[in-house]
């Protein structure tokens, strides 16, 4: 009888580890994917911010002729 109990705690805790770490593991998944899917978004969009400012830059560079040897 004792055994049978132990054995059947045994079972339960396995099987509350299996589901626990399976759920915990799955939901880390779910966010990896999340946030690589996000921050994929948001890398496009920074890419084109800068080259947007770059374009924009180079029309208010300064010159730097004075700077030059002649």
């Amino acid at each position: 009888m004792f055994f049978c109990l132990l054995f059947m705690l045994f079972c339960l805790w396995l099987v509350y580890n299996l589901l626990f770490y399976t759920l915990k593991n799955m939901i880390f998944l779910f966010l990896m994917f999340f946030c690589v899917s996000c921050s994929a978004a948001e890398r496009q969009k920074m890419l084109e911010d800068m080259e947007r400012d770059f374009k924009d830059s180079q029309h208010t560079l300064p010159t730097c002729s004075r700077y030059k040897r002649s």
